[in-house]
């Protein structure tokens, strides 16, 4: 485990990419739930 652990990129690190890319892909939802919502309005 020890060796996998420290194979791994620190995890401070990969903990921000995975809550910016988990942000990216909520407000991608929003932008694409917004437009399809706008676009049955219309």
């Amino acid at each position: 485990m020890a060796t996998a652990a420290s194979s791994l990129p620190n995890y401070s690190e990969l903990q921000a990419v995975t809550g910016t890319a988990i942000l990216l892909g909520l407000c991608a939802l929003v932008v694409i739930a917004v437009t399809v919502h706008w676009w049955r309005r219309r």
